[in-house]
């Protein structure tokens, strides 16, 4: 056991009603049943986290091999999808479509650390071969050199993109 003795579980019961999980709108001054137990007083809305569940949709199993037979053929696999540039950027690493630092993470890592420009271990976002666009970043309007400077990486993933944006994106790869 990790925990020490005064540790209580959440099956235990302790002096207020919800057995440590402070669910409910009684204010905590206020007696709610025949045992004296009150409510919480860590719950100041009358509801408390108590767990989270997660998904996960993975790339089908053949899809990193034909990633690589397109791009040993020399085809250009450009990703575009709905959904979060987080998620897009670690599922596209799964599928062979990234294989080095994005452009976005070398700036992450820039500020992160206090590189500058000029410093030994600075890494030149410019030089970055890969790049994750977020749908936001996108439109319909934006000048050709935008769209040359995003489409000369030679991996790319455009993320959070919309239908319309999906269109835009074919539009400027077909010319």
């Amino acid at each position: 056991n990790v925990y020490n003795n005064e540790y209580k579980y959440a099956a235990e019961s302790d002096e207020f009603y919800s057995c440590n999980f402070p669910i409910g709108d009684a204010p905590s001054d206020v007696i709610i049943d025949s045992h004296h137990k009150t409510q919480n007083p860590k719950s100041t809305g009358g509801l408390v986290f108590l767990g989270m569940v997660a998904l996960i949709d993975p790339p089908r199993p053949a899809v990193p091999g034909a990633v690589k037979r397109c791009q040993t053929a020399g085809i250009k696999v450009i990703m575009v999808t709905g959904d979060h540039p987080v998620t897009a950027q670690a599922i596209a690493f799964k599928c062979g479509i990234l294989w080095s630092k994005t452009r976005g993470d070398m700036i992450k890592d820039n500020l992160k650390f206090g590189r500058t420009f000029g410093s030994p271990d600075y890494e030149n976002p410019e030089s970055a071969e890969a790049i994750v666009v977020a749908g936001s970043e996108l439109s319909s309007n934006m000048a050709e050199s935008d769209w040359d400077f995003i489409l000369n990486h030679r991996a790319i993933v455009f993320a959070r993109t919309s239908p319309q944006q999906k269109l835009i994106i074919v539009e400027n790869c077909q010319r």
